[in-house]
């Protein structure tokens, strides 16, 4: 009876973490990647340390190398199109490609190093919008980008929310969770960016 029971217990928990249909692929690079976004079924790219993009064409059975011209960490990655993509990493870094990933182009960089840009969001209609962090002690400063042009232009706010999480639902408004020097601390914000 208790093996019956065992049995019974255990079923439901096999079939709740089953995996059918995942195919592990090695795009074979060597890096560690931080970012992955498909356009579609087939057009995909990803992005991670050393400055690395790789993008496939054909669902991600085969991946090709990006010449990105830069070294730094890429946190982020996001496809307005299967042509038409941006990147965003270390040192205020950000990419573009109009070619499906064959070539970037630096739209911008600042300083310092350890600024990073995250939290891509795209949208339907060529806007963009992302979120950086700096941390110089005692303090942490934060920075929203916005663009209204598919990645090439970029409007910059500082703002003060520490960067924890935060997701944008359009280009001029978004949700944040951190903390500020003037409130309490891990408070969740709503963030209106018109500007």
């Amino acid at each position: 009876m208790k093996t019956l029971i065992l049995t019974l217990l255990f079923t439901p928990i096999s079939v709740i973490f089953s995996q059918n249909g995942w195919l592990q692929l090695n795009p074979g690079f060597g890096h560690n990647y931080s970012s992955i976004h498909f356009y579609d079924i087939n057009n995909g790219m990803a992005c991670g340390t050393g400055g690395v993009i790789i993008y496939t064409t054909n669902g991600g059975l085969n991946w090709l190398s990006s010449s990105t011209g830069t070294s730094f960490n890429l946190n982020d990655i996001r496809m307005f199109s299967s042509t038409i993509a941006i990147a965003s990493g270390d040192n205020q870094l950000i990419l573009r490609t109009v070619n499906g990933g064959l070539n970037w182009t630096i739209i911008h960089q600042g300083s310092p190093v350890n600024n990073s840009i995250t939290n891509l969001n795209v949208f339907s209609d060529g806007s963009a919008a992302a979120f950086s962090t700096y941390y110089q002690s005692p303090y942490e400063y934060t920075y929203i980008y916005k663009s209204t042009n598919m990645g090439l232009n970029w409007q910059i706010m500082q703002t003060y929310v520490a960067n924890r999480w935060i997701h944008f639902v359009n280009v001029n408004s978004g949700w944040a969770y951190g903390s500020t020097s003037t409130g309490p601390p891990l408070n969740q914000y709503y963030l209106d960016i018109n500007y």
